[in-house]
């Protein structure tokens, strides 16, 4: 999912519980803080933080070492690849 982007910056991240069909896409130390699952034609993405907003994806006040715009653009990216046209 985040192929370009290799450090976010997550101001304050809750553990999700994930169950089936759900998949972790990012853990540390053993808890998951991002989640994805496909649901009927969609996906769903679950993280416990507002990591994409104005402040974290400017780049104006974060420091130069977290790439989230790149994280943002990343996983725009990877949800309209996933996306299912519509029939």
């Amino acid at each position: 999912m985040f192929r370009s982007a290799k450090k976010l910056y997550i101001k304050e991240a809750s553990s999700l519980s994930i169950a089936q069909p759900a998949k972790s896409v990012l853990s540390r130390d053993g808890l998951d803080y991002m989640a994805i699952s496909k649901y009927g034609r969609g996906t769903v993405f679950v993280i416990g933080d507002p990591w994409i907003y104005n402040e974290y994806v400017d780049g104006r006040k974060l420091p130069l070492q977290y790439e989230n715009y790149k994280g943002a653009r990343d996983f725009v990216k990877y949800l309209l690849q996933s996306a299912q046209p519509r029939k």
